[in-house]
């Protein structure tokens, strides 16, 4: 995967875990929401500023940006998106655990179906 295709991957990651919508990320970026649907896709041009900003948004620092451990986002104070989920910081933290497995369970259904393919593939 080219590293342009994995920060944009791990700025969708992030922004889920954060429970941000689409709309919410191009309104942060002052962005229209079709703009923030063509940078996040990859079909624009991401700029250091506009990554800059993004880092902000999420509440993380460029390089996590690059290199994301998602792991990581449970252990960080998570100011930005308290007022979109539950109250407590103990509920904050037990949802965004659960976000995270199911963002795992998807990434594990996903690779057992490429392995489906490419065994089928390997075997025709």
């Amino acid at each position: 995967m080219e590293i342009e295709e994995r920060v944009i991957l791990n700025i969708r990651k992030l922004r889920e875990l954060r429970m941000m919508s689409r709309a919410e990320m191009a309104n942060e970026l002052a962005l229209s929401l079709s703009g923030y649907g063509r940078l996040e896709r990859g079909e624009i041009e991401m700029t250091l500023t506009r990554l800059k900003n993004i880092a902000e948004i999420l509440n993380v620092n460029i390089a996590e940006l690059f290199d994301f451990e998602p792991s990581e986002v449970l252990k960080k104070n998570l100011d930005k998106t308290q007022k979109l989920g539950p109250n407590s910081p103990k509920d904050l933290q037990q949802h965004y655990r659960e976000k995270y497995v199911a963002m795992l369970e998807m990434e594990l259904e996903r690779l057992r179906q490429e392995n489906r393919e490419l065994k089928k593939a390997f075997n025709s």
